[in-house]
């Protein structure tokens, strides 16, 4: 077989200007080493920033540029330079604001002039984990950035040398040229001959997002199993719902970045262009992005050959038009009575019709629950009890 690669696709911005960059601004002092605590809620690292004095909280983002919430734009009042036509995660398309703040203060460091985007407070994410920002690639374009899930620690430093890395976990890095996405290969067969290039996303929750036009190119070369697809809705990025999509859930034989093999990946398609490594894979190795060398190190936490098989629901939730609702099912078997758009009732008899949008986000993807007892009820008015259970 011969070998494959498949490229990313990166959203061109639309901006007043053709050759306008979000890679702007500086980190100060030109040396520096900052340790900061992370909380770790929805796939979100979140880490306290200081504007003007005051402290919000900032998710840490490498798959976007560095933004901030419509409140705290009103707050801080900053120069406006124009806007710019972005996508969302789910490929969804809109025109934000971007504003330079001329500070944020990450502990003893500090980013000057950075641009900014200006995104709506209602965001699900912004609104449901209290998010004011986040800090994007762009800003961190000039620094060696660690991500260390096991001791919630994030490490920013000018320089390699001391975060003690081992050069034969790394490999190459590109980065995008408007933002500075990093970019990199991953293998997805025990030959490699089969590679294809993703985004390291550390703003979203989950393991590994397969582009639908690269899923299915590669479907037919035998490296995904228990393949599940279905027509629905599960997703809501930054602009909102995305339309029903046939998506596909499965897991890769083999998912290999570096020395790193990851073997059963459980995966999902998207319908973003752009395929991603998510901050589940956290949890397998600390992972390093060195912007300056174009590096990434994917240090195994244990083994270099680990199993990534991840017990999932069988059903999806999604939260539109009003209800909480069944947004996919996977395994349709399992949940005789359940279809998709059947509103959920009830979780573990807590009731979900007086909750509001955040309460119902946080409710049936809460990781420690390994099994939910559902009411549910269809187009018909007729109400169902259903017990699913994580596997």
């Amino acid at each position: 077989m011969k070998s494959i690669l498949l490229f990313l696709l990166i959203p061109i911005f639309v901006f007043g200007q053709d050759d306008f960059s979000l890679n702007q601004g500086r980190i100060s002092p030109n040396k520096y080493f900052q340790e900061l605590p992370f909380e770790f809620l929805k796939g979100q690292i979140i880490i306290t920033v200081s504007i003007n004095g005051d402290n919000y909280r900032f998710s840490l983002d490498t798959g976007a540029p560095t933004s901030i919430s419509d409140e705290l734009y009103k707050t801080l009042n900053p120069s406006n330079i124009g806007t710019i036509e972005v996508s969302d995660a789910n490929n969804e398309k809109d025109s934000l604001k971007v504003a330079i703040l001329k500070s944020i203060k990450l502990g003893d460091i500090e980013i000057k002039e950075a641009p900014t985007l200006v995104v709506n407070s209602e965001n699900l994410i912004y609104k449901c984990i209290e998010l004011d920002g986040n800090i994007g690639s762009n800003s961190l374009r000039n620094s060696v950035v660690q991500f260390d899930y096991l001791n919630k620690k994030v490490r920013i430093s000018n320089s390699t040398k001391p975060l003690n890395l081992d050069r034969k976990f790394s490999q190459k890095m590109e980065l995008t040229s408007n933002q500075s996405s990093p970019l990199l290969w991953v293998k997805l067969d025990q030959n490699d001959k089969v590679k294809l290039q993703v985004l390291f996303d550390s703003g979203m929750e989950g393991l590994f997002d397969m582009s639908l036009r690269y899923f299915s190119n590669l479907i037919k070369y035998d490296l995904f199993t228990n393949v599940k697809s279905v027509t629905g809705n599960h997703s809501m990025g930054l602009h909102g719902n995305t339309t029903d999509t046939l998506h596909s859930q499965f897991q890769i034989k083999q998912l290999k970045f570096s020395q790193l093999k990851l073997e059963n990946a459980t995966s999902y398609t998207t319908k973003s262009p752009n395929s991603r490594v998510e901050t589940k894979v956290l949890e397998f190795a600390i992972v390093t992005l060195d912007y300056k060398k174009e590096r990434i190190y994917f240090s195994p936490i244990g083994s270099q050959v680990q199993n990534a098989s991840i017990p999932t629901f069988p059903i999806q939730p999604n939260y539109k038009d009003g209800k909480y609702q069944i947004g996919f099912i996977w395994y349709p078997e399992k949940v005789p009575n359940i279809n998709i758009g059947d509103e959920i009732l009830s979780v573990n008899d807590i009731s979900c019709q007086d909750k509001s949008i955040c309460e119902l986000f946080l409710l049936l993807t809460n990781s420690d629950n390994q099994k939910l007892n559902l009411v549910t009820k269809d187009k018909n008015g007729i109400e169902y009890k259903s017990t699913i259970i994580k596997e």
